[in-house]
């Protein structure tokens, strides 16, 4: 594989991985930039119109119902923690559509992942083990992605997409607003909807990722997507609308998790098909 498919192997993976643990860098411009703080400010100032719900109270919200950020996040957290492991799929539709499917698990001492990514008609092994991710290069070999290597970009956001404590603080402080949007039907089961508004800075500050503000053309300012829980309090599914950025057409990325609490036991590869990612700052 040349060096050039490679970095679009790796690219791919990215968003396959960033969108498993529930995180993207960006989304849907609606506002033109407003901030979680302005956002929190407009919404007390608009005639008390909205209702606020707690969704973890006994009766829950009722449709159209705004939601507190801080309860989706202990939402979200806890999801992450009851769920310990799950079997996940990804599909991304647009230019180069991606999908993705494996197994995942959240122990906060024991981050695993195992994946098969396809994308422009080549597949690619992703594995996450001992704080490395290792990507294959579609001919038996892996390059590593070590999560504390100051020089790998994504590091810190992977490891912010994978912890649940972490999550619980990005939707506490960077989410503009959460509405419950009623039920949905995934996979034959009632699903409880909730569409969070993001800001996108204070997410890509949380993930260490803020220069992609800059290196993108008109990057967008919200993010947001629709994430669905089942009645016992799982995460089933997050769906992403990313709008045009840089030429590129919309798309959608869908993430369904099941099978919920499934053995997951990764395994790193062999060391001697193992190779340092090349150039791994300007991947």
């Amino acid at each position: 594989m040349t060096r050039f498919n490679v970095r679009r192997a790796v690219a791919a993976t990215t968003l396959g991985v960033l969108a498993v643990g529930g995180l993207a860098a960006c989304g849907s411009d609606d506002d033109g930039g407003s901030t979680a703080s302005d956002s929190s400010s407009d919404d007390s100032s608009q005639d008390g119109d909205a209702e606020e719900a707690d969704p973890e109270t006994d009766e829950g919200p009722a449709e159209g119902d705004e939601v507190e950020p801080t309860a989706f996040a202990d939402m979200y957290a806890d999801a992450m923690e009851q769920m310990g492991s799950a079997a996940v799929a990804v599909d991304a539709t647009g230019a180069a559509p991606v999908t993705s499917e494996g197994v995942i698990s959240f122990d906060p001492e024991n981050v695993q992942m195992e994946l098969t990514t396809e994308t422009a008609g080549q597949s690619s092994e992703v594995l996450l083990v001992d704080d490395v991710m290792y990507v294959g290069d579609g001919a038996g070999g892996f390059f590593s992605l070590p999560l504390d290597d100051p020089n790998n970009p994504f590091a810190k956001s992977f490891s912010i997409s994978f912890d649940a404590e972490a999550n619980r603080e990005l939707f506490a402080t960077a989410a503009n607003s959460v509405v419950y949007t009623g039920t949905e039907d995934v996979d034959g089961s009632e699903v409880d909807v909730y569409e969070v508004e993001m800001d996108a800075l204070a997410s890509l500050e949380a993930q260490g990722l803020t220069e992609l503000t800059e290196a993108v053309p008109d990057f967008p300012e919200t993010l947001t997507y629709t994430a669905a829980f089942d009645d016992d309090g799982n995460l089933v599914q997050v769906v992403t609308t990313i709008p045009s950025i840089a030429g590129a057409p919309e798309s959608e990325q869908t993430i369904t998790y099941s099978d919920f609490g499934t053995d997951v036991d990764v395994q790193a590869p062999d060391p001697s098909t193992v190779q340092d990612f090349p150039g791994a700052p300007s991947a």
